[in-house]
């Protein structure tokens, strides 16, 4: 990558205290299309999420919020 990734322990921190799952959510399902995200580095997770799991999981949620509340979990408090 040309631009070091942010560090992601630091997203509540940056946000007033609030960990902003929502957002991370949109960047996961749409990528460089949304409107917030600036890098076409990172890439759509939402799509490869749909294919892993098409009978339980059709729409890949369940991955996205699995990431996301990973990296709930990094958060520095």
């Amino acid at each position: 990558m040309k631009t070091p990734p942010p560090d992601l322990r630091a997203l509540t921190k940056r946000n007033e205290g609030r960990f902003p799952a929502g957002y991370v959510s949109a960047l996961l399902k749409f990528g460089r299309n949304f409107a917030s995200h600036g890098s076409t580095e990172m890439p759509v997770w939402g799509t490869r999420f749909r294919s892993l799991d098409p009978a339980n999981d059709p729409t890949g949620q369940q991955h996205i919020d699995d990431v996301v509340a990973y990296i709930y979990s990094l958060q520095i408090h």
